[in-house]
């Protein structure tokens, strides 16, 4: 059972592996006269770097610029990227950038143009799971037991923001142990028992998103995974805002209540100097990114008026 899940799982969650090898062409396919800048984006496979950067791509050719996605282990990563001036340009979770201004860089940052799309929370667990929500699940637990929880790796944007849940809530901080794996090979773990849950920040169509929604246990036919609810309370949801980075999503329903998470915006950041003398593809990339807002919105699967969602303090 658990070997047959695994391999729709991988197949799902990884999905095409030829965008790997594109990373290594773009500047091989640029056209003469148009100005190639590397975009470091996540996963190649994921939706800052195979939906956004062709979107922008589209309104940027008037102008004779093109994006090149580079590769990156998520959000955090990517900003490392920036810092060390390995890349001039990234799209980011705006809860990893806004930890990054809190820490050294090797050159000013500037966030700009419009949010992309909104980063969504989803606590992936065993269907067979009882409890409804993060909290329940931390509350069953006798210590000293901790929930094993896998999000993404140290450089990944959902290790982080799991990481800023935690901290607004020391009953949540004491009662998980984050581990390193990547969504893929966690998924897996998940189905074998060997973790308790999967957290991922991603777009509400990620192939991840899908995997953990489709795939049903091979012998009673029913889901294999089911999303936790990880709306804050109160207390939490205040400490959240007051950081100024996340606003409240739904992502599904259950009978008697919807499914509540939290989401943060996909931004674009790009190194000050980088752009210093050239401003005109600064304002080119600004302009691009408002003009693709609604078809970035449609093929990511986010509502239209997703951005009247935020609360800021």
């Amino acid at each position: 059972m658990i070997a047959r899940l695994c391999a729709v799982v991988v197949a799902l969650a990884l999905g095409a592996a030829a965008p790997l090898s594109a990373q290594t062409t773009q500047r091989a396919r640029a056209k003469p006269g148009v100005e190639t800048i590397e975009v470091s984006c996540g996963r190649l496979d994921k939706q800052a770097c195979a939906v956004v950067v062709p979107q922008l791509n589209a309104k940027l050719a008037a102008a004779g610029v093109r994006l090149a996605p580079r590769a990156s282990q998520g959000s955090v990563a990517s900003l490392k990227h920036l810092c060390a001036g390995e890349a001039p340009m990234a799209i980011v979770q705006e809860d990893a950038l806004v930890a990054q201004l809190r820490e050294r860089c090797g050159g000013a940052l500037e966030m700009i143009g419009a949010p992309l799309f909104p980063y969504q929370g989803f606590l992936i667990v065993r269907a067979t799971t009882r409890s409804g929500s993060l909290a329940d699940l931390a509350q069953g637990l006798k210590p000293p037991a901790l929930l094993r929880i896998a999000a993404g790796g140290p450089d990944s944007g959902g290790d982080l923001t799991l990481r800023n849940i935690l901290a607004a809530s020391p009953q949540l901080r004491e009662a998980v142990e984050i581990t390193p794996d990547e969504p893929a090979a966690a998924l897996k773990k998940l189905a074998a028992g060997q973790i308790d849950g999967v957290f991922i920040m991603d777009g509400p169509r990620s192939q991840l998103v899908k995997a953990a929604r489709v795939l049903a246990d091979p012998k009673t036919k029913r889901p294999a995974f089911k999303f936790l609810d990880l709306g804050p309370d109160a207390a939490r949801l205040a400490e959240l805002r007051r950081m100024g980075l996340y606003s409240t999503a739904n992502i599904g329903a259950r009978w008697f209540r919807a499914i509540r998470t939290i989401a943060s915006p996909a931004v674009i950041v790009i190194r000050e100097d980088a752009f210093r003398n050239r401003p005109e593809v600064a304002e080119a990339i600004k302009r691009a990114s408002q003009d693709a807002l609604a078809a970035i919105a449609a093929e990511i699967g986010a509502p239209a008026d997703w951005r009247r969602d935020f609360d800021r303090p």
